[in-house]
């Protein structure tokens, strides 16, 4: 037993020398090696990473387990003489990067910094190595945050979020749809945002890390709501500069709804696609719902649909489209000054009240019971355009030889139809139209094809005026 103590503490000596004398160490891990062969250190230290040989855990686990639970309460209660107290740093480092998950150890870590025995930024760039082991594990983010609000009163906001967006995305590339890792980026953008008054700049920052981030990772959901929580916080302030507009690429925009006028001055676009508003709120921030506007549709375009023809038969594309619909809904609502309350209207006794926008048992059949749309959005340009487009956008998929792309396609519709801005009259027979048209062979330069497209026009002008 004493000689397994001597190991021990000249193991963990070891690790704490390295991590003192070496501060851009990237990385640590545990090497599976199922006993000590060579009668050498189990400790591997070469180019900035730094590895522990699997056999000598078992050892490592009971020692520091006996050591520290011994000291815990006299260190709780301080009793501890200034040399104990930092004689159980190297106890913990090595506690922590074998087993992180037990908060007890994390505590006392607590405890040595607050009596100044342990550096802030040197804790900082401990966890940060845990978090290079175990990428998925909450003690250590909690920790984090635990620092982070010690240090918001002596470092600069900008260093700060910019090194822990920087570990996140490095815990976030290690683990798929690691929640901890998200879930600590989206707390460090609204604790800085209180802090930081260049939050905009942020923001757009961060939405320009998403939209590289999501084709990269196309099947993980946690990139897809970390940019609808971006989108938005940005929506949420009181104003946004118009130069956004000028990197949104909104010539896409205009390319590909086909739309019919165009000016360079945004207000002339936005009164074309939504008419003029009377809602003054609106009208003195045209340049930050133009922009808001502008983001949206660009998602539509290059992530939903995109991103959807390079890679099929991922619903998370089909959710997030369902996200971008409902805000782009309530965006034409707000700027029409109605009150907008996204809901599924689903007539059957065995389905619930479901608000949630991703979440629908569509197994079971669905139908809608009939969405009041006002004259005002019934008659707005950019709320035709969308239905319409989606309706081509689902037929598009529906006509797939893949099955779950069209079950996807299938799945979407029936949300649709299921919503409270889906204009059932009108463009159940437009779809029907136009179905039936390409069953026919059809394609848009055809005569008989245009005649059956300007009968469901007639059919939407009656349903507006009525």
């Amino acid at each position: 037993m004493e000689e397994n103590s001597a190991m021990c503490e000249k193991i963990l000596r070891s690790l704490e020398n390295i991590l003192s004398t070496d501060e851009e160490i990237q990385e640590f891990t545990v090497i599976p090696t199922a006993e000590n062969k060579h009668n050498k250190s189990p400790v591997l230290y070469e180019q900035n990473c730094l590895g522990l040989e699997s056999w000598c855990r078992k050892y490592l686990l009971q020692y520091t387990h006996d050591v520290l639970l011994k000291n815990r309460k006299a260190l709780l209660r301080n009793q501890l003489s200034l040399e104990n107290m930092k004689n159980l740093n190297h106890i913990l480092i090595g506690a922590l990067l074998i087993q992180p998950n037990v908060t007890t150890f994390w505590n006392m870590k607590r405890e040595l910094v607050k009596s100044e025995i342990l550096d802030v930024e040197q804790e900082l760039y401990f966890s940060k190595l845990a978090l290079s082991q175990h990428s998925k594990c909450s003690e250590i983010f909690s920790y984090r945050k635990w620092l982070i609000n010690l240090l918001l009163f002596k470092e600069t906001y900008l260093r700060i979020l910019e090194n822990e967006l920087s570990v996140c995305e490095m815990a976030a590339e290690k683990s798929k749809n690691n929640y901890h890792s998200w879930n600590h980026r989206i707390w460090c953008l609204e604790k800085f945002s209180k802090q930081q008054s260049d939050i905009e700049s942020i923001v757009l920052s961060e939405l320009n890390f998403s939209i590289k981030w999501i084709p990269k990772h196309i099947s993980e959901n946690s990139g897809y709501y970390y940019r609808q929580i971006l989108l938005m916080n940005l929506n949420n302030l009181k104003s946004i500069s118009i130069n956004i507009f000028e990197n949104s690429n909104f010539d896409n925009i205009i390319e590909y709804f086909k739309l019919l006028i165009f000016n360079e001055e945004h207000y002339s676009t936005l009164h074309y696609l939504l008419g003029k508003s009377n809602n003054y709120s609106i009208i003195e921030s045209y340049p930050k719902y133009f922009n808001m506007l502008s983001i949206l549709l660009n998602d539509l375009i290059y992530i939903s649909a995109e991103l959807n023809y390079l890679y099929r038969d991922h619903e998370c594309l089909w959710n997030y489209r369902k996200f971008l619909m409902v805000y782009l809904m309530k965006m034409i609502h707000e700027y029409y000054g109605i009150e907008f309350t996204y809901n599924l209207q689903v007539k059957n006794p065995y389905v619930g009240d479901f608000m949630s926008v991703n979440i629908l048992n569509l197994d079971i059949d669905t139908s809608n019971v009939g969405a009041v749309i006002s004259k005002q959005i019934a008659s707005c340009e950019l709320y035709n355009i969308l239905i319409k487009h989606e309706i081509e956008f689902i037929r598009n998929n529906k006509n797939m030889t893949n099955s779950l792309q069209n079950n996807l396609a299938v799945m979407y519709f029936k949300w649709l139809k299921c919503t409270n801005f889906y204009n059932d009259e009108f463009y159940e027979q437009l779809l029907e139209n136009i179905e039936w048209g390409f069953r026919k062979g059809f394609d848009r330069s055809h005569d008989e094809f245009r005649i059956i497209y300007s009968e469901s026009e007639k059919i939407k002008r009656t349903v507006i005026s009525n």
